[in-house]
């Protein structure tokens, strides 16, 4: 999770100090409330590209495929962000870190928890 953190503030930074930041949340259904942007057809796989809304015009893409989902935050039109080489999906909720630069406040950070599954010591999976 910090390499993804340390990722968007890389791409959509503002010169603001640590002091200046608040924390905005969004929570999607993605049946509900993102947009289908492309999928796989009837027997050519399980994939499905979706667009979210995020906040401040500021949206979220995630691309699923083979049980593993990849999310990348901003205006991306594809999914350029790695994921976890395990079975994983995204939580509903993502925590936007807002900036003010120049009067305006835009996020320089988006937080979102991942789930992937574990065994426990009984050799049970849990997620």
């Amino acid at each position: 999770m910090k390499l993804i953190a340390a990722a968007i503030f890389a791409i959509i930074a503002l010169p603001v100090s640590a002091a200046e930041l608040t924390s905005e949340y969004t929570r999607n259904d993605p049946q509900r409330d993102c947009e289908l942007v492309d999928r796989a057809a009837p027997g050519e796989g399980d994939w499905s590209d979706i667009v979210c809304p995020g906040i401040a015009g500021y949206s979220y893409f995630i691309s699923g495929t083979d049980g593993r989902e990849a999310v990348t935050y901003g205006f991306a039109q594809r999914s350029g962000m790695p994921t976890f080489g395990a079975f994983n999906y995204a939580h509903s909720t993502v925590e936007w870190r807002m900036g003010r630069n120049k009067g305006t406040t835009l996020p320089v950070a988006a937080i979102q928890r991942f789930y992937r599954p574990t065994k426990t010591a009984t050799g049970r999976r849990r997620s």
